[in-house]
């Protein structure tokens, strides 16, 4: 029965994949990590806790970020649950260039599905949308890309408070 499931939802993953226009082959240890992904309640992006202790969830996230190549972590950003969206999301821009993220980000303005962020001691609820935003604001700040990418970002952040 497991891996009848297991098989269903890797499917149906190529499936979206194909359907949203995604070219990029994920190997089969990517699809695994994010299929043990889909099953976190949160995402957790930090050890957690007052007395901080890396869950199997963070050792997730960690790992797809060691794991999945830029291709791959782009193409995660349309995958079918939001942490797994979000967390591909969070390992591109920390190191892609703005020419790269833009484009996914605009993609994502009316993304409102919500999911957990876990991080530290901070719990909080996020659309993927807008979390994609700030957290690319934020990122761009730390990386001194923000002032040259502002306005693009801007016009992006104008179609979030669209209904």
């Amino acid at each position: 029965m497991f891996i009848k499931l297991s098989l269903l939802i890797v499917l149906s993953f190529h499936f979206v994949q194909a359907a949203q226009g995604q070219t990029a082959s994920i190997r089969p240890e990517v699809l695994r990590l994010t299929e043990a992904m889909t099953l976190d309640s949160t995402l957790d992006v930090k050890p957690v806790g007052r007395a901080p202790r890396a869950t199997p969830a963070y050792h997730r996230f960690v790992q797809l970020g060691e794991l999945a190549t830029m291709s791959e972590l782009s193409a995660l950003t349309s995958h079918p649950k939001p942490i797994v969206r979000s967390a591909a999301f969070l390992h591109l821009v920390r190191t892609a260039q703005p020419v790269d993220i833009l484009p996914l980000l605009a993609k994502h303005t009316q993304d409102t599905v919500a999911f957990t962020l876990r991080g530290g001691c901070i719990t909080s609820s996020n659309w993927v949308g807008h979390f994609m935003y700030l957290y690319t604001r934020q990122t761009w700040k730390k990386r001194q890309l923000l002032a040259q990418n502002e306005r693009r970002l801007d016009k992006i952040s104008d179609e979030l408070l669209r209904p």
